[in-house]
């Protein structure tokens, strides 16, 4: 027997090894067995190491076992989309080797790239597996996306006349005027700018060319509001509209894609792909403890990856380009963590967070469990205008709907949507920590972070620079008339729905937004709590409702800065009389003003507040710093008559004051004018003068009162009726004296204005003015910012900052010297401790004026120690050297173009006072690049190359141009003169000549030709170019136009008496203008003019009874079966045999026909639906129903809402119940409306 010892010093051992073989033999707990795959694998290898590999994403799928890890090979591209066979849990997705993330790519290569003509290359891929029906999404070269070929190229069209109750149509004369035929855009896509916040794209299905009117398939949903002119919009997917460099366009009917590539380069020489798979990688039902890492998905139709109802999923280190829906699609999933990933460019959504259900009862709350969404960089999110969905709340970073409680979204960075940041919807979230900067760039009306939901925390963020756009897209509710906004811009900080409570908002620095820092669109219950509010267009706003003043209440506002930047801009906004909850413990700041609340359309200073409002703001302060906002000199004369009131008031005027003079205010200086308030709208006015547009102006006054108020002064231009305001400004008084500067830019010139003093609510009752003078100046705004900063750490550890030798002070006054150290994720804001003597650059002269690129550059001026960076003309010079504070030595940059060099500190910045002349360096010009390489006789080229300076002609083959034009002294144009050949270009300048090194092409059109068609006498195997030899049908003209047999020039003639079926293809011919295709008509002039028909004519009919009710049938089964090609009938939709089609409308004498239905007229209505998610619907007309088991396979049409009518084929109808196919799909979350028709 062993002693003791020696079994106790064994039993560790053993137990591990009992474990290890425990854990062999337990169901599903077999040792993870790992993969390998790389493209230069074999799917007949094992895959079980780097040497034996597997190849494609398909034997993945088939052959991947639960707890497997699958290795992608660095550098490598699958293409397709992973999608384990049956349900594997404990997979984990990565990568191997060296270099690149492995990319999991939506997109096919396209190649075999072929001219079709000049600036236009076609490819053929209908070679290419898994095509998908609606063919290829998105074209990218060489990792740029392309655009579809659109009108106009750039910009926006400008929706006209519209009838705001149908959405479905409007006019536009601009469209009018670009004079394209009849049924031109039909097929386009059109996509447009409905309302602020809402992009939507529609098919149109027909235009009526002499109006401009575009119909459409469905009408667009404009957010709920009236169709109201001057939207912008912009149509694409037509192939005549490939115009331009970037532009592509798919042919469905013929698998071609067709592409002008970027810089006109030859897409064989480029990586060119088409996105057709819908999902990376899909987790879908139960496929719980899936790791996702170090990847990269690109070019997914619909998302990177999808989560669907799997717990414990990790998603990490992946990199997402170009998807089009949604980087990350996740729905109903628990514990899921997703972490340390970047989305760059991503078209609609980075990522979607969904959950929850709805049940006959109401909505089904999930529990996400500890899901989180942490440290992603996010980019460029919704950032090209139509390309997102058609609805309100995509084009953003993140978006959250959530039934039940929420998930954790902290330490992202995002910059860059064409929508909001964050998205909060469904409530219960913890938004945290992170960075959102540059939202709403696209659209407007919203915050960077979005809360439409209750129950949230937004705790320690940075939210700055917001946009609100407003630009030419911008429609009815943004312009009148074309100009003047209705709206202001609407870019927030912290935007809110309506109505919501329970969320709180705290220690989060909110900088720099257009529109409000803070939004509370009446909200309740809600705590607002030591924010720092900067340099918003107002820093907190309150609504209410005044049909329901009690719908806000209980909301705590405390412990927040509340720091303005401008005199215009407000501090605490509230609108209406209500009781909105608790202020208190504020800080309220503003360097130009001190007024800083608004309240039910009165302006407050802090100290009015208080004594209007004991209960409100007792423990609050106000900014202890005055600036001055501008800077103003040259001084022209005070145009105020009776400025100092010394011995009298003349020249000053009332009504609704007493005004008197008072020798004796020992405040005022040797006498004030007396002001007393005696009736409603007083004012005080001084004489009238004149004053110029455009010309900044200067009042300063002296003023006290006998209680704290507020002064308002009023410019306007008296000349028209009603008088038209200049300027306004409010001005807070007290029982001490206070000295003002008021500086505007009047924007209308009149010859009568003068300031127009009134008090605000008629409080103060009392006050006096002296000193009141009003010149022109020369005026120039100050950079607020040189005496308020803003220091942030966005960061999880504390950070320093060093302050350098900048004395700063709190706003409390204390003096900052040295440095501050900042808490992770806190701001603080410091005011210089003097206005002047503030160390910003400035540049005195620099030497030599002139230079070429290399050339060094001596810099003169001060305050140069910091420098960040050295500009020319916004250009950054890459090399600089900081000699001393007084010199800079900069090497001009090789794109350096004439203008001023600008110094950059972080102090603030300086340009010099005189442009730097950029030389072009001396020498002979060489010639290094033709842009196109041939073209016909007027049209312009592009040439590169250097030395172009001096140009003294440019010759092709010899021959002169007389139009040429200089760019740079490495690029121009010239216009390809009358009577070139094909042969070398010269550029010839005093330094010598420079010829190409290849051939330009002159491209001479060929002979116009006839070609001739006959319904009733020709074949199509004929050559069509004579009368006697006509071509039959429209399908050999499109297989003609196609082959390019038919050039500009040629004439198409259809004879006179014929009847053609289906549609040319005209947009397969282009050409030079002046040289167009005519299509035209030959034949017996007393013949009727031929016609070409989108139906055909069934004959044959013969009498027949369907349900006991006389009727007529026709068999059509034999109409066009010979047609030579599908397209030619793709109105009609009448072709039989091969392509299956069925007719899509009947017409009898001309009008159309309705399908057999019952009833004849109207509608049932939905009673109930029987169990949700069935696909069933009972009413108890349908119990009336006759035969009711004939009815398999008809259709019922459900009106699902205001704008949605969907068809549903019939399985059964028994005792009421119509149970209809494809009913789970389509009802959804929201289920089959009942009462509908």
């Amino acid at each position: 027997m062993k002693n003791q010892s020696t079994v106790r010093a064994l039993m560790p051992s053993l137990t591990v090894f009992f474990l290890y073989m425990l854990l062999l033999f337990l169901p599903g707990s077999a040792m993870a067995e790992t993969y390998y795959v790389s493209n230069t694998g074999d799917d007949a290898n094992d895959g079980l190491t780097e040497t034996t590999p597997w190849q494609t994403i398909t034997k993945v799928n088939a052959d991947v076992p639960p707890n497997a890890i699958v290795h992608f090979r660095r550098g490598d591209t699958f293409r397709g989309k992973i999608e384990l066979a049956g349900t594997k849990t404990g997979v984990t997705f990565s990568a191997y080797g060296t270099g690149e993330n492995p990319v999991v790519s939506g997109s096919l290569e396209i190649s075999g790239w072929t001219k079709y003509n000049e600036d236009i290359w076609v490819s053929d891929i209908s070679s290419l597996p898994d095509i998908p029906e609606e063919g290829i999404h998105h074209l990218f070269a060489d990792r740029e996306l392309m655009r579809i070929a659109r009108y106009p190229n750039t910009g926006w069209l400008r929706v006209g006349e519209t009838d705001p109750e149908d959405k479905q149509r409007f006019k536009d004369p601009v469209l009018a005027e670009y004079q394209k035929d009849d049924d031109y855009w039909n097929g386009a896509t059109l996509r447009i700018r409905s309302w602020s916040w809402l992009f939507e794209t529609a098919k149109v299905k027909d235009y009526i060319a002499s109006e401009g009117e575009i119909f459409l398939e469905r009408p667009i949903t404009c957010a709920g509001q009236p169709f109201l002119p001057l939207w912008g919009y912009y149509l694409d997917n037509v192939f005549e509209e490939l115009d331009a460099p970037g532009e592509w366009y798919f042919d469905a009917d013929n698998h071609k894609v067709y592409l002008w590539a970027p810089d006109n380069a030859d897409p064989n020489s480029m990586l060119v792909e088409g996105s057709v798979y819908d999902i990376g990688i899909n987790i879908y039902l139960r496929e719980h403890q899936t790791t996702i890492e170090n990847l990269t998905f690109r070019h997914q139709t619909q998302s990177g990856v999808v989560v669907n109802n799997s717990d414990s999923v990790t998603i990490q280190h992946n990199k997402f380009e170009y998807c089009e829906e949604q980087g990350i699609n996740i729905w109903n999933d628990k514990d899921l963590t997703i972490s340390d990933n970047t989305f760059d460019n991503m078209l609609n959504l980075a990522i979607y967070s969904k959950s929850g259900g709805l049940s006959a009862t109401g909505p089904v709350p999930f529990d996400p469990g500890n899901s989180v969404i942490e440290k992603n960089i996010i980019r460029n999110t919704g950032m090209i205008a139509g390309y997102g969905k058609s609805k309100g709340g995509n084009i953003t970073a993140i978006k959250l709907e959530s039934k039940g409680t929420g998930v954790f979204v902290r330490k992202n960075t995002i910059e860059h949507t064409g929508s909001s940041g964050i998205r909060v919807a469904g409530g219960g979230h913890f938004i945290e920590n992170n960075v959102v900067r540059r939202s709403l760039l696209l659209l407007d009306d919203g915050g960077a972070i979005q809360v439409n939901s209750s129950n949230n925390v937004i705790k320690g963020n940075f939210i700055s620079e917001s946009f609100g756009n407003r630009d030419e897209s911008s429609g009815y509710s943004s312009f009148k008339d074309g100009e003047g906004s209705y709206f202001r811009i609407m870019g927030m900080g912290i935007g809110s729905g309506r109505g919501y409570e329970g969320n709180i908002i705290e220690e989060n620095t909110i900088s720099d937004n257009r529109d409000w820092g803070i939004r509370l669109n009446q909200w309740r219950n809600t705590i607002i709590r030591n924010n720092v509010l900067f340099n918003n267009g107002k820093q907190a706003v309150f609504e209410g409702d005044k049909n329901d003043p009690k719908i806000v209440y209980n909301n705590v506002f405390e412990g927040n800065v509340v720091y303005s930047l401008s005199s215009e801009q407000d501090g605490l906004f509230l609108y209406g009389p209500y009781d909105y909850g608790t202020f208190k413990e504020n800080y309220y700041c503003n360097p130009y003003s001190e007024i800083v609340i608004h309240r039910d359309g009165r302006k407050y200073s802090l100290a009015e507040w208080k004594k209007t409002f004991p209960s409100y703001d007792s423990n609050s302060k106000t900014g202890l710093v005055r600036f001055d906002e501008y800077r103003v000199s040259d001084y022209g004369p005070n145009l105020i008559i009776n400025s100092g009131f010394t011995s009298d008031i003349d020249d000053w005027s009332e009504n609704g004051y007493i005004i008197s003079h008072d020798p004796d205010n020992a405040e005022m200086d040797e006498g004030s004018i007396k002001v007393v308030y005696e009736e409603d709208g007083p004012q005080l006015r001084p004489n009238i003068f004149e004053v110029a547009e455009g010309q900044y102006y200067l009042l300063r006054f002296s003023v006290i009162a006998n209680a704290p108020g507020t002064v308002r002064v009023t410019f306007s231009d008296q000349t028209p009726e009603p008088w038209k305001l200049i300027r306004e400004r409010y001005f807070a008084v007290d029982e001490t004296r206070k000295e003002y500067a008021f500086v505007f830019n009047s924007h209308v010139a009149t010859p009568e204005t003068r300031p127009r003093f009134s008090t605000q609510a008629y409080v103060p009752d009392v006050y006096w003015l002296d000193n009141v003078v009003f010149h022109s100046v020369e005026a120039e705004l100050n950079n607020p910012r040189d005496h308020s900063a803003l220091f942030i750490n966005p960061e999880e550890k504390p950070k320093n900052i060093d302050l350098e030798n900048t004395v700063y002070q709190d706003l409390d006054g204390n003096t900052v010297l040295g440095s501050i150290t900042l808490d992770p994720y806190s701001s603080k804001i410091l005011t210089y401790k003097e206005s002047t003597a503030l160390d910003t650059p400035i540049i005195t002269g620099f030497d030599p004026i002139s230079g070429e690129p290399g050339d060094e550059i001596s810099l003169i001026g001060t305050n140069f120690t910091d420098a960040a960076s050295v500009r020319f003309d916004g250009i950054d010079a890459a090399d600089y050297i900081v000699v001393s504070d007084e010199e800079i030595i900069v090497t001009v940059p090789k794109e350096a173009a004439t203008g001023q060099i600008s110094v950059f500190t972080p102090e603030g910045n300086a340009d010099s006072p005189s442009d730097f002349i950029l030389k072009i360096p001396p020498g002979s010009p060489t010639i290094m690049k033709i842009d196109p390489v041939s073209g016909f006789p007027g049209e312009q080229i592009i040439i590169t190359g250097t030395n172009f300076a001096g140009i003294i002609s440019v010759k092709f083959s010899g021959i002169d141009t007389a139009l040429f034009t200089i760019h740079s002294g490495t690029e121009l144009a010239a216009i390809v003169p009358e009577g070139a050949i094909t042969g070398q270009i010269s550029v010839i300048t005093p330094e010598g000549t420079a010829s190409s090194t290849s051939d330009f092409a002159v491209e001479v059109l060929p002979v116009a030709g006839d070609y001739h068609l006959s319904s009733g006498e020709g074949e199509d195997a004929n050559d069509g170019a004579s009368p006697e030899t006509p071509w039959k049908t429209l399908g050999r003209l499109n297989q003609a136009l196609r082959n390019k047999v038919i050039h500009p020039g040629d004439k198409i003639l259809f004879k006179r008496g014929d009847v053609f079926f289906g549609r040319i293809y005209s947009s397969q011919v282009k050409g030079r203008p002046g040289n167009p295709v005519v299509y035209s008509d030959y034949g017996n002039p007393s013949d009727p003019e031929p016609v070409i028909k989108g139906y055909v004519e069934i004959i044959g009919w013969r009498n027949t009874s369907v349900n006991g009710v006389n009727a007529c049938e026709a068999d059509v089964s034999g109409l066009m079966e010979n047609t030579a090609e599908k397209e030619t009938f793709d109105i009609e939709k009448m072709i039989a045999g091969k392509y299956q089609v069925y007719p899509q409308y009947f017409f009898l004498n001309g009008q159309a026909q309705t399908l057999a239905r019952h009833p004849n007229q109207g509608f049932f209505f939905i009673d109930e639906v029987p169990e949700l998610g069935s696909a069933a619907i009972h009413d108890a007309e349908l119990e009336k129903l006759p035969n009711a088991g004939d009815w398999k396979g008809g259709q019922v049409v459900v009106r699902m809402d205001s704008r949605t009518y969907t068809n549903f084929e019939i399985e059964s109808v028994e005792s009421g119940i119509l149970a209809v196919a494809g009913g789970e799909e389509i009802i959804g979350e929201h289920g089959m409306p009942t009462n509908n028709g």
